[in-house]
Order: structure tokens, then sequence, then C-alpha cells
């Protein structure tokens, strides 16, 4: 096993931490779980060789295409 250190924020820290107390587990713990699932959830990253932009899906169109330019220029309501 290797140690090593990590700088993380402190809003994420003490919720991390508050975790680990409700579970009863370390923080070291918490973390190696959390590297480990996100490895086998995004095992396609590591193989990679550029970035490419996410493809989302958005759902369908709440508005149809001819309206889109008369939606896009319509002023800001507040």
């Amino acid at each position: 096993m290797v140690r090593t250190q990590i700088q993380i924020p402190d809003d994420v820290y003490q919720k991390a931490k508050e975790y680990c107390r409700k579970q009863e587990m370390s923080l070291a713990e918490l973390c190696r779980r959390s590297l480990e699932q996100y490895l086998v959830q995004w095992p396609h990253s590591m193989e990679q060789k550029e970035w490419q932009l996410p493809v989302l899906s958005l759902g369908p169109f709440i508005a149809p295409c001819s309206e889109w330019r008369t939606l896009a220029n319509e002023p800001e309501q507040a």
C-alpha cells in the first residue's frame, strides 16, 4: 500500500469526516473506496488518448424548431 497526501476543500473535508463518523470508517477507507468505485465506473477515461466533450441526453425540445429564433431574441424576464 502507498501512503500519500491530498488537498481537498475545507467544506468537502467536513462533509467527508461527518460521513465517516456516521459510517464508523476512517477517512482513508472512504478515499480508497471512492477511488476504487470511480475507477470501476469510468474505465474508459484511462483508455482515451484525447479528451472529448461528453454527450448528454437532454430529452426532447420543449419549443418547436420554428419558434427558436423568436424565443432566442425575446428580452429576458426578471
